[in-house]
């Protein structure tokens, strides 16, 4: 199993949103995501954590799971420009086993894992 890692930052530079993709021996990807809460100071370490345990999770269990704290979406949307990249879904995934994925993150797992396990990637609009 490969991990890859990402962030979406606010306007200050803070790492707010933790992405985490798992990708399995046999190609199978998971996505998990951590998001701070207004009042957290951010820190990448507990980030990377959470997303992890959320995409291992995922993975394991097959479920999928949409973010529904109203904070969380607040927080999402302060991310400026990255946070298009969740608008081609209807709800926003907590986590997930063989997510759509963004075109960000479809040619991140290309350019790291060039033709390494070769993921089975659904690619969004």
């Amino acid at each position: 199993m490969q991990e890859i890692y990402y962030y979406y930052r606010d306007c200050s530079k803070r790492p707010i949103v933790t992405n985490c993709l798992i990708v399995a021996d046999g190609g199978r990807v998971s996505k998990g995501v951590a998001v701070c809460a207004a009042l957290d100071v951010p820190c990448k370490k507990v980030g990377r954590a959470i997303a992890k345990t959320r995409a291992t999770f995922a993975m394991k269990e097959g479920e999928q799971r949409e973010f529904k704290r109203g904070e969380a979406l607040d927080q999402i949307s302060c991310c400026g420009n990255y946070s298009h990249y969740y608008l081609h879904w209807s709800k926003l995934v907590k986590y997930a086993r063989d997510p759509v994925l963004t075109e960000f993150e479809s040619r991140l797992l290309r350019r790291l894992l060039g033709g390494i396990g070769k993921p089975k990637i659904k690619e969004g609009n």
